[in-house]
């Protein structure tokens, strides 16, 4: 007899629900080794104390009061925001985080866009043009004037162009 078989058969053995050739075979393996036969001995001890246990009386209502406080106490775990914020970081799946990323990732950007960033600075920018090249058109140079228009050329035309 193999040791995952004579765990599997000791309950079985204390309950009698071994056929007579399976009851034969255990009562030989718990003979013949010693470990097997005091480890039988326990749990068949073990099983006569549980089953000689008083019998503890409950009101009629008892299970359903224990459910409703294991309710309200996972329920007053689970509301709090922290908890909502690290089970969303610790719990996190692939395609929602993605979707977050993705929509960072745009909004960033749009952002950017919408606020004319640059990456080179305007002093950089200012040495990378050559602005004796260049000259200024803008609405002083038309007929009509006004205070504003000396302020902001709208237009740079280049010499050879």
């Amino acid at each position: 007899m193999k040791y995952n078989d004579f765990l599997n058969n000791i309950t079985f053995y204390i309950d009698g629900d071994l056929s007579h050739s399976e009851k034969i075979e255990f009562e030989k393996a718990i003979s013949s080794n010693k470990e097997w036969n005091d480890l039988y001995q326990e749990i068949k001890r073990n099983n006569n104390l549980l089953k000689n246990l008083p019998e503890i009386t409950t009101k009629s209502n008892f299970i359903v009061n224990l459910n409703n406080k294991i309710d309200e106490y996972e329920y007053k775990k689970n509301s709090s925001i922290y908890s909502y914020v690290k089970d969303f970081i610790f719990n996190i799946r692939p395609i929602p985080a993605l979707s977050i990323f993705s929509i960072i990732f745009l909004l960033s950007f749009s952002m950017i866009k919408i606020n004319n960033f640059s990456f080179i600075s305007d002093s950089s920018e200012q040495e990378l043009i050559n602005q004796d090249n260049y000259i200024a058109v803008n609405e002083s140079d038309s007929l009509k004037t006004n205070k504003d228009s000396l302020n902001y050329p709208i237009l740079l035309i280049g010499n050879g162009r």
